[in-house]
């Protein structure tokens, strides 16, 4: 194992000053979704591994989106969309952050927040986008396992 990629789904709150379009949203609960990765042996770390974890993570959350918003929304009688993807990432793993700005992820700020970390957000969450991106990273060619908890 090499590592771990995580997605957390929850509820965005839009501050007075964040200026959000309604981008056909009305009455939907608009949800952020937050990624976490992490490749654990540093000998691995710089190798691609990285990139094409995150690749194929955005690609899986880009194309199942709905049953991703459903499976989040379950319990609620409201129906709900994943507006973009956000990373927070420490002012000094420059790696990472360069990673994530090769995937079209951008800086929410200038400047780090409280905890000295960047937000890092995506908002364009276009399925030819993501494929683009695989194909330019040689991970056109991939495809999803279907997987059951039963």
């Amino acid at each position: 194992m090499l590592g771990d990629i995580n997605l957390f789904l929850s509820e965005h709150h839009v501050t007075t000053e964040e200026f959000s379009p309604d981008r056909g949203h009305a009455g939907k609960k608009k949800l952020v979704g937050e990624i976490e990765v992490m490749i654990a042996r540093k000998e691995q770390q710089g190798k691609g591994y990285g990139r094409a974890a995150v690749l194929l993570f955005l690609w899986y959350v880009v194309v199942c989106r709905e049953d991703l918003v459903a499976a989040h929304c379950v319990d609620e009688d409201v129906e709900g969309v994943l507006t973009h993807l956000r990373v927070k990432i420490h002012q000094g793993n420059h790696r990472s952050i360069a990673l994530f700005e090769s995937l079209l992820f951008k800086k929410a700020c200038e400047a780090p927040n409280y905890f000295g970390e960047y937000e890092l957000v995506l908002e364009d969450l276009d399925v030819v986008r993501m494929y683009g991106l695989m194909k330019m990273y040689g991970l056109g060619e991939c495809r999803t396992l279907k997987y059951s908890w039963e």
